[in-house]
């Protein structure tokens, strides 16, 4: 992923402060072990209905979005919840939305949304 990344960034003008990660179900799990293990990559990421381990974001210093459907029947809705809290008591700069009535498909609901970009798009990283 981040030789991908970088491939891009050789061949294309990027701003390399914007650079953005989102992903759904395993890919939400992605975005979050992105931000973990790179953490000078990413301005921001969005994470839907993914699962992470919450001792494991320690290094996390980008901001991020939690999203998850409460009926998600795949991937339980108490793995962002408890993700979430942990971040929050670690003074991260986390959101967290649940969405009534949404199961595990809610990557087609809310990435339409452009709430979503239109926050992602209001990030910069200053760590590069």
């Amino acid at each position: 992923m981040i030789s991908g990344i970088e491939d891009i960034q050789e061949n294309f003008n990027i701003d390399p402060s914007r650079i953005y990660i989102v992903g759904h179900s395993m890919g939400g799990a992605g975005v979050v072990g992105a931000l973990e293990h790179y953490p000078k990559q990413f301005a921001a990421g969005v994470a839907s209905a993914g699962i992470w381990d919450p001792s494991q974001t320690t290094h996390i210093n980008a901001p991020l979005w939690l999203v998850h459907g409460e009926n998600d029947e795949s991937i339980a809705h108490r793995h962002s919840q408890e993700l979430y809290a942990h971040m929050k008591g670690q003074k991260k700069d986390v959101l967290f939305n649940s969405i009534k009535g949404q199961g595990h498909g809610i990557g087609e609901v809310i990435f339409g949304q452009t709430v979503i970009w239109d926050w992602l798009l209001k990030h910069k990283s200053n760590q590069i």
